[in-house]
């Protein structure tokens, strides 16, 4: 699975909190932009919501990444180095435990 980073848009109609009504679009606007300028892109995904409405704007990395509440505007190259390192760590070979060591000499 690839890496992406979800933004969630969800706007409460009542006037309660939420991450639409905190300006959560206006973010998801930037960080496609900035992450469409990648040299490897990552994908933005705007969701629904997260659940998690008095804490937004919510931002994850997913799948398993951070997950960032309060995001605002200067958070951004929080997030954009955030999902850098979590798409190279999913692309990374994992070195074998042994890697780089010498062999012991055969026995006899």
């Amino acid at each position: 699975m690839e890496p992406k980073v979800l933004v969630c848009i969800h706007e409460r109609p009542s006037g309660k909190p939420s991450c639409g009504g905190r300006g959560s679009l206006k973010l998801a606007e930037a960080l496609e932009k900035a992450l469409a300028e990648e040299p490897v892109p990552v994908a933005c995904k705007r969701i629904a919501c997260f659940g998690k409405c008095a804490e937004g704007p919510i931002v994850r990395i997913a799948p398993g990444g951070a997950f960032f509440r309060g995001v605002t505007e200067e958070m951004l190259g929080e997030i954009l180095q955030a999902a850098r390192d979590f798409r190279q760590s999913k692309t990374e070979p994992v070195a074998e435990e042994n890697e780089g060591q010498e062999a012991p000499p055969p026995e006899g």
